[in-house]
């Protein structure tokens, strides 16, 4: 009679387990260019861990979708003779377009540019607001237009191009300028305990990036600047009860999870089981987020899981290595990236090797820890 009570017991554990839902997301991509390799990277991790999570029997929820608000999306319109989101919508297209030719069985895809998003990011504005982390002033630092991101002074070195000196970010090389402005800051430094007590659960997969996480936050948090004067970006959600204000493309964009998880509605699923990013945006998920949200009072993400990148010359993509699969690297490893036009497109990849062989081959030959080429 024990040993049926055990065995009965475990079954409905089992089924109690199998049964319960499990929340991933990918980043949600920017579209200032066309989607690439990269980003189809990001989604096949995320497809394969919510396929395996579907074998066991979970509800899941997976959510994609396009970040479309910001300096980069707005210069970008302004190159192609297009409206904003006329501009958006259009690429926002492109990437739905090579997610389904990549078998990507996403559940929710989003755009930040829907009703629902800009109404959710102002009301997490407010709850930030309401709760005593944001002020206003004079905000003055080091300012990348590519990363769209203030860099702390010690994370900027001066580099000579023949008679000509400039600031640049040494973590990603982006050129960057002096601001001084009027905006909202967010007081990040508040949480740097909290925020490495929550490492300490070793949320971040693989450890190696944890590693670097921490070491970021010991080095010392800064407040951060979270709006932009909508004399200089139009394009973006307005700070609510401020129209002279942009909320931050980074704050706008975090919030689409919880805009997924139906904040504010009576089925709010939160917290996230697995946000799958590149290391490109590791800072922006693994120390501004969860502050974010512990601003506001919410539950952090159960584990960040970080991959390395597809690397590529920074000159020129050898064309004659796209049909066989490969990048051709001259001179020497960067990251693939839209504004620098060193990308290879996924589609004409599927059509000549099939669906299933191009995910392989990504899936196969990707090294989280160690960038590919």
């Amino acid at each position: 009679m024990k040993l049926l009570t055990k065995i009965k017991s475990s079954y409905l554990l089992a089924r109690f387990y199998c049964s319960k839902s499990y929340f991933i997301s990918t980043p949600i991509f920017y579209v200032n260019g066309a989607p690439h390799i990269g980003h189809m990277q990001s989604c096949l991790y995320a497809d394969a861990f919510s396929r395996i999570q579907h074998l066991l029997g979970k509800n899941v929820t997976f959510c994609t979708g396009t970040d479309e608000h910001g300096l980069k999306v707005q210069q970008a319109a302004v190159r192609a003779k297009k409206q904003p989101l006329e501009y958006c919508t259009e690429m926002s297209a492109k990437f739905q377009e090579i997610f389904k030719k990549g078998d990507i069985q996403y559940t929710h895809f989003i755009r930040t540019t829907d009703k629902e998003h800009k109404e959710t990011v102002q009301n997490f504005w407010l709850k930030l607001k309401g709760n005593g982390h944001i002020k206003k002033g004079m905000y003055e630092g080091w300012y990348s237009v590519t990363d769209e991101a203030f860099v702390p002074s010690s994370q900027i070195k001066e580099v000579k191009e023949g008679n000509t000196v400039k600031m640049v970010s040494i973590e990603t090389g982006s050129v960057v300028e002096k601001m001084f402005e009027e905006n909202y800051v967010f007081d990040l430094s508040h949480f740097q305990g909290d925020l490495l007590q929550w490492l300490s659960k070793d949320v971040i997969k693989p450890s190696v990036f944890g590693d670097h996480v921490r070491k970021w936050i010991k080095e010392g948090l800064n407040d951060l600047s979270i709006s932009r004067p909508k004399s200089r970006i139009s394009w973006g959600i307005p700070v609510p009860n401020d129209d002279s204000q942009i909320i931050y493309v980074w704050l706008d964009a975090l919030v689409n999870y919880l805009t997924v998880g139906h904040y504010g509605g009576n089925e709010f699923m939160w917290p996230i089981d697995c946000h799958i990013i590149g290391k490109d945006i590791l800072k922006f998920h693994a120390i501004y987020w969860p502050a974010f949200l512990l601003a506001a009072g919410y539950n952090l993400p159960k584990q960040i899981f970080c991959h390395s990148h597809w690397t590529v010359n920074h000159e020129k993509v050898c064309e004659k290595c796209q049909p066989i699969l490969v990048v051709h690297i001259v001179h020497d490893y960067n990251k693939m990236s839209k504004s620098k036009g060193n990308v290879i497109d996924p589609i004409s990849l599927i059509n000549r090797y099939g669906c299933d062989g191009f995910r392989y081959f990504l899936l196969r030959a990707s090294v989280p820890t160690n960038d590919t080429s």
